[in-house]
Formats: C-alpha cells, sequence, structure tokens
C-alpha cells in the first residue's frame, strides 16, 4: 500500500514536471519534443494505473463508506424484523415511551439553561437579593433559617420529599450566608459556591455532598425519598457543627 503511494506520488510529480516543461519552452521544434515526451509520460501513467495494486488504491477510499453503509442497513434491517414479529401495540407502547423521552430531555435542557443564564428579576440589587441576603429562593420566600428548617422538617413528616429537599437544600444556603461562610449571589451556581469554601475543606465537602443528592433530584433525573432527605439532614447537622 505504501509502495502504490509513493508511486503515485512520483507520478504525479513526473507530469508536473513535464507541464512546467512545456510552459518553460519558447523554440518549436523543442517544444514538438516536450509533447511527444508528456505522450509518452502520459501512456507509461495509464499503464501504471491499469494496474490492480493502483485499481485497490484508487477504491479504498470508497470501502469505508460501504461497509459503513452496509452495517447501519443490517443493524436498522435487525430492529425492523424484531419490532415487525411484535403486536402492533407493542410498537405504539415503544413509539409514545421515545416520544416522551426526548420531551423530558428537551424540557430538562431548557430548564437546566434557564437556570443557569437566565438573571434574577431586577429591583435595585435585584427582588432575589436585599443588603447581601436572597429574598427568595428556588420561589421559597421568607427566608430565614430557622423557620426554613422547620418546615423541612414538616415537610419530611408529611412524606412531600420534593419540597422537603428545596427546603433543605435553602436551609444549608441560609446557614452558610448566616455564618459568613459565602456570599449569595442569584446568578451563581453551586460549582462557584464550592469555590467560595475552599478555605473551608471541611464544609466545602459537606455542601459537595448536599448539592450531589439535591441537584438530581430536584431537576428530575432522580426522584427525592425519604433515604435522600435523611441523609440531607444529616449533612446539614454536620454543617451546623463544623460551623458551630
Amino acid at each position: 500500500m505504501l509502495r502504490s503511494c509513493l508511486t503515485l506520488l512520483l507520478i504525479q510529480t513526473s507530469l508536473l514536471s513535464v507541464a512546467w516543461g512545456q510552459r518553460s519552452v519558447d523554440d518549436p521544434a523543442s517544444l514538438s519534443a516536450n509533447l511527444d515526451h508528456q505522450t509518452k509520460t502520459v501512456e507509461t501513467v495509464r499503464e501504471v494505473l491499469s494496474r490492480a495494486e493502483f485499481r485497490d488504491l484508487q477504491e479504498v477510499h470508497w470501502k469505508l463508506p460501504r461497509w459503513l453503509a452496509h452495517f447501519f442497513e443490517s443493524v436498522m434491517g435487525a430492529i425492523g424484523d424484531a419490532i415487525g414479529g411484535l403486536p402492533p401495540w407493542v410498537g405504539v407502547i415503544i413509539l409514545i415511551w421515545l416520544v416522551l423521552a426526548l420531551v423530558a430531555i428537551i424540557v430538562h435542557l431548557l430548564y437546566v439553561l434557564y437556570t443557569t443564564l437566565a438573571p434574577g428579576p431586577s429591583s435595585g440589587k435585584g427582588s432575589s437579593e436585599r443588603d447581601g441576603r436572597p429574598v427568595e429562593i428556588l420561589g421559597i420566600r421568607d427566608l430565614e433559617f430557622n423557620a426554613i428548617y422547620r418546615q423541612a422538617q414538616s415537610f419530611i413528616a408529611e412524606k412531600k420529599w420534593f419540597e422537603a429537599t428545596k427546603h433543605l437544600y435553602v436551609a444549608a444556603i441560609l446557614y452558610l450566608i448566616d455564618k459568613q461562610f459565602l456570599d449569595y449571589v442569584h446568578s451563581k451556581t453551586n460549582r462557584q459556591y464550592l469555590a467560595d469554601l475552599q478555605k473551608k475543606p471541611v464544609i466545602a465537602d459537606e455542601f459537595a455532598s448536599l448539592t450531589q443528592i439535591f441537584e438530581p433530584r430536584v431537576y428530575g433525573e432522580t426522584e427525592a425519598d425519604e433515604s435522600s432527605c435523611t441523609e440531607m439532614n444529616l449533612i446539614l447537622q454536620r454543617l451546623a457543627n463544623e460551623g458551630a
């Protein structure tokens, strides 16, 4: 294969040199001789390119696309055969689930983009902040640590795991603000809060553990349950002990 490529390169170089020689010759006799030489060179090149090794070289560029097309055709055919052997209602259910999964993915991506890029409503420093403190987080207002923590415990008792998860997270944020471990900014992400906490590695580790439970459950990837709320509760208690 390498030998074929090198030979082809030499042939192309020869053709270029012949063409350049034709351009640089002014004498008619020399031009005629050069044309004869070019004709012989072209014939030689054609004879070489007609060999099997060069036919393979010319066809190699088409082998991979053909193989890929054959592979995907085989896969799609196998899927079609499998689905074709099922009752029609099974195909309808599969189609519905695929559409629902696609819609869920799109909605999740839009929500993540909105929460990441959308600025908070503005009013002075912003309606989400007042005198360095938030007035609303995740739709929760009247932000005071003890009140939010009690509300979280109430939701746990009522087995409202999603609401309990949100309130436990907000309680953790409020506690860290009260202890001046971080400065709340509406547009900040949890990753940025973790960067603010790097000078307190133990608290940073606890907050990271809490956000790892919080994010997938609030953003819809995993359902909140008693186990996740219990773990968040324990993390919040450890945060309070570290900050005491």
